[in-house]
């Protein structure tokens, strides 16, 4: 074996090994290709990296998911990173200085609500992503419900900007106050469908600049939630179940 090859997997072994160890638990700033974000275990290219150690072929994601999630160790980092959001958030807010009215602006899917049933019952295919949604059976994902009413306490104005269809408006609004989300919020925009995810979310966050609003922070679970600026600071919850290019 070339001393080249030995030397690259000796790096995979380390790395494979510090996820199995649960490294990067605390988030932390990492660029991608529309900036920089602040997550735990920032999904790259190719399949996502949920701690499973060796190697891992697309059939047999489905186990290393469920392992993730039912270990906790999903809403571990779920929690690490809503944490990290509100300390910023309350760092910004003690030091407030701007004409501009305080704002945050969240995700919903995987964001704000958590599609997991769904999905997991679907083996994480993409029909399993519509379940919840349609049905308004989504369940609330507690840490950043938390952050969502920390925010209304301080009079953070919220915005909702999902990649739903105008259609899901009503029932999305309707899950949203049945699992907590029950003080009020300034604007929930869905996406038209000739609209690419990147550039719609891009472009309300602008118009909410625009009507006035500081975002302080912007939350989602997908880079293209988060790519295109207008935001003070972008955090990044983990999704490994499955991936919004654009």
């Amino acid at each position: 074996m070339r001393p080249t090859l030995i030397a690259v997997l000796a790096v995979l072994a380390v790395a494979a090994g510090a996820f199995a160890a649960g490294a990067g638990d605390s988030p932390t700033e990492y660029t991608a290709k529309g900036g920089s974000y602040f997550g735990v275990r920032p999904t790259s290219v190719g399949l996502p990296q949920v701690g499973s150690s060796g190697t891992v072929g697309a059939g047999e994601l489905v186990k290393a998911l469920r392992d993730y999630h039912d270990s906790g160790r999903y809403d571990r980092d779920l929690a690490a990173v809503d944490a990290a959001a509100r300390s910023f958030l309350d760092a910004r807010l003690s030091k407030w200085n701007s004409s501009l009215t305080p704002a945050i602006v969240l995700d919903i899917d995987e964001t704000s609500l958590s599609n997991y049933a769904g999905l997991a019952a679907t083996g994480f295919t993409q029909v399993g992503n519509v379940i919840n949604p349609v049905s308004a059976t989504g369940k609330a994902i507690q840490p950043t419900l938390s952050l969502y009413r920390y925010a209304r306490q301080r009079k953070v104005a919220v915005f909702f900007v999902t990649g739903r269809p105008p259609e899901l408006a009503g029932i999305t609004a309707l899950n949203l106050v049945n699992e907590g989300y029950t003080d009020g919020w300034n604007g929930l925009y869905t996406k038209p469908a000739s609209a690419g995810t990147e550039a719609f979310k891009f472009s309300t966050r602008v118009a909410i600049w625009n009507r006035g609003y500081n975002i302080v922070l912007n939350v989602g679970d997908q880079e293209s939630d988060l790519d295109g600026g207008y935001a003070d600071r972008k955090f990044k919850l983990p999704n490994p179940f499955y991936f919004i290019a654009d």
